[in-house]
């Protein structure tokens, strides 16, 4: 299954530099480069990443948590992350297609990659439709991830990109290592932050 997925965003360079909340993005960044350390050996560590990515699992969930930080720890060992491995792994645990959860653990070792949830599907207009047969719903969800990344990676080279990431820098440049955090993440950042007229 081929789509022709093209994110595009819903709002304005000037809507999206109006409406980012910047002290939350300000407040993030110290716990994510927490993150980025993958500090497994942490007793925190679990309940941070948790908090900090809305994982809403459940309380029945239990299992499926276990598993999910054990894919973390096993998939950052390796030199290159795959998605697509990802997905298929995370459905082998619920039978679901989990683009959500698989790209948060994916952005987890590689900062260069985005974090997808239902706020930047909606910016970037995309629609995630209802797929009856899971390996063609985790075919079109690995599309719209690897879609995704390459829009961020050529919007961050362009006027209104470098923009954004300008006013990102000046914003956070208090922090300390701030100036470490990828281009495609910090646009994450200003995404995962701004307040939308609907959703």
């Amino acid at each position: 299954m081929v789509l022709n997925i093209q994110p595009k965003l819903r709002y304005s360079l000037s809507y999206l530099k109006s409406n980012v909340d910047w002290n939350k993005i300000v407040c993030s960044i110290p716990t994510y480069l927490y993150l980025q350390k993958k500090r497994f050996d942490d007793n925190q560590y679990e309940k941070t990443f948790t908090s900090f990515y809305q994982l809403n699992l459940g309380k029945n969930n239990n299992a499926f948590k276990k598993k999910y930080f054990l894919l973390l720890k096993e998939t950052s060992k390796k030199e290159i992350v795959n998605f697509e491995k990802v997905i298929q792994s995370l459905s082998k645990i619920n039978s679901k297609s989990q683009l959500s959860f698989s790209s948060k653990l994916v952005a987890t070792i590689d900062n260069k990659k985005c974090v997808i949830d239902s706020r930047i599907l909606h910016l970037l207009s995309i629609s995630r439709y209802y797929i009856k047969d899971i390996t063609r719903r985790k075919q079109r969800d690995t599309e719209i991830y690897i879609a995704i990344n390459k829009f961020l990676n050529a919007f961050a080279k362009q006027k209104e990109g470098k923009e954004l990431i300008k006013i990102f820098d000046n914003k956070t440049k208090i922090i300390k290592d701030a100036s470490k955090i990828s281009a495609v993440k910090k646009l994450d950042f200003i995404f995962w932050q701004t307040r939308l007229s609907k959703i």
